[in-house]
């Protein structure tokens, strides 16, 4: 071994044994590389190679005595952030299992010798994982397409009550401006515009994408002039618009004990004014569907929608059903 590799794997043994809780000491190094790499140094020679990484930035600490201890104290993250990292793996649907499990040994080799303790740290109950094992790839491709500005195309799909896959908008590719991608709640979406109607916004989830998109040489059109991405997600992503469907102004009339609700879903920039002592009127900007009907019906009539018609009808079919079953 020379001396580049013994330097090498000097900083290797501190990273992934030492830290700020944990040193260790030059004849534990010297014993590691015998064992490991079947090479022999002093300690004067380990001594003279951790001063040499740490003038090459290094951040070693060195408790010297009878025996010099060495700790690499220099991670990016601290425990607390690698736990955070964790779990936002471990709970994310769209994350296959196998790959969350590489994600998480991945992050705790981060942690150095704590590393087996970190991965014990969470476990995220019931969870349900996606089984695309290509959502990688369809999420390189989508940004490999915005970063070029080209135009992408792709199938899409839904599910049947067999589990089979039913291909929308008849079986073609879309033809699609790709914006940007968005992680909400516990879905990736992306947003962007039909190639052929430029100025019509739409989502769809990347989990729902069949393969990987084809990048095609075409720029991509430009996002429409005005469109407020927040105000968009706030009310078509969450509320779950299907890909063919267009968000709307609706006009809520709220007590006034709803309002924490309302600005939780769809933010302060929510436009509400005060009607009487007891109600605001709020406009949001949404995709009227079962699930925002389902979301203003869990306010046990505390919220009602005053417009446009056609969803205060739509509403009050979906109440009769549910009254009818």
């Amino acid at each position: 071994m020379n001396n580049r590799e013994r330097l090498l794997r000097i900083s290797q043994i501190l990273q992934e044994r030492s830290n700020e809780k944990h040193s260790i000491t030059g004849r534990e190094i010297a014993d590691l590389l015998q064992k490991e790499y079947g090479t022999k140094a002093s300690r004067n020679t380990i001594g003279g190679d951790i001063t040499t990484l740490q003038k090459c930035g290094m951040d070693i600490a060195v408790v010297r005595g009878t025996q010099n201890h060495y700790a690499y104290v220099g991670r990016i993250f601290d425990q607390a952030e690698l736990k955070l990292l964790i779990d936002a793996v471990k709970a994310s649907r769209f994350i296959t299992r196998s790959k969350s499990k590489e994600l998480v040994q991945k992050i705790g080799r981060l942690a150095g010798p704590d590393k087996d303790q970190l991965a014990r740290y969470t476990e995220v109950e019931n969870r349900v994982k996606n089984g695309n094992k290509k959502l990688f790839l369809i999420i390189d491709a989508i940004h490999e397409a915005i970063g070029h500005h080209r135009q992408i195309s792709f199938k899409y799909y839904r599910f049947d009550a067999r589990k089979h896959k039913v291909f929308l908008h008849e079986g073609r590719p879309y033809l699609f401006n790709p914006f940007f991608l968005v992680w909400n709640g516990e879905y990736y979406y992306l947003l962007g515009s039909y190639g052929n109607h430029p100025d019509t916004v739409a989502s769809f989830r990347i989990d729902r994408i069949d393969g990987v998109p084809e990048i095609l040489e075409t720029k991509r059109h430009p996002m429409p002039k005005g469109f407020n991405p927040e105000q968009f997600i706030n009310g078509t992503i969450h509320m779950f618009g299907s890909a063919e469907q267009q968000a709307e102004w609706v006009e809520l009339l709220c007590e006034n004990r709803t309002a924490n609700g309302i600005i939780d879903r769809f933010g302060l920039e929510t436009e509400m004014e005060p009607c009487d002592a007891e109600h605001f009127r709020a406009k949001v900007f949404v995709v009227p569907t079962s699930v925002f009907y389902g979301w203003v019906f869990g306010f046990g009539g505390k919220v009602k929608i005053l417009s446009p018609e056609k969803a205060v009808r739509e509403f009050r079919e979906m109440v009769e059903k549910v009254r009818e079953n």
